[in-house]
């Protein structure tokens, strides 16, 4: 939901003194959602703090200078990115949608608000950003998580342990 989250980053803006920049990393199919969303960057003033990167091969540069990472979707299956973002240790604000909380542990691991609720999403921004110490430490609970349920090493574990069983 890429208009709640330019909402919410509408709110953090006014609320949240330090630099930030958002990137929205994804194809664009150039529809009228695509459009929707340039046009809601620009009605918000946010040119200079989101970026629309389109497609990327590899996402690795920006993980590496990613100090956040938000999923903002309405609805969801296992988001990919969440996994990715854990995979490094990087803290997530994510909305409660589809397989997130299986992962996501409010306060825990993550920061888990209601979907298209900019405000709230806005609130979870803050407190990671306004917070280095919380999120350090949500960042390095969701890295050990996704280290041992959702690595290949965890995967190979697992396989080779069915594979014992049924040889």
């Amino acid at each position: 939901d890429h208009i709640n989250l330019i909402k919410a980053i509408s709110i953090v803006k006014k609320k949240f003194q330090g630099p930030f920049k958002l990137y929205l990393i994804g194809k664009f199919f150039f529809d009228d959602y695509y459009y929707k969303i340039k046009k809601s960057i620009e009605d918000y003033n946010l040119n200079d703090v989101i970026e629309l990167t389109g497609p990327l091969d590899d996402v690795c540069k920006y993980l590496e200078i990613a100090d956040l990472g938000v999923i903002s979707s309405k609805s969801e299956g296992l988001p990919v990115c969440l996994l990715e973002f854990g995979s490094v240790g990087i803290p997530v604000v994510s909305t409660d949608v589809g397989d997130v909380n299986l992962i996501l542990k409010n306060g825990e691991n993550g920061v888990v608000v209601p979907s298209k609720n900019s405000a709230t999403l806005a609130d979870g921004i803050l407190l990671c950003l306004k917070n280095k110490d919380y999120s350090n430490k949500i960042g390095s609970s969701l890295k050990k998580i996704v280290d041992n349920e959702y690595s290949s090493r965890s995967f190979l574990y697992k396989y080779n342990k069915i594979l014992k069983i049924i040889s």
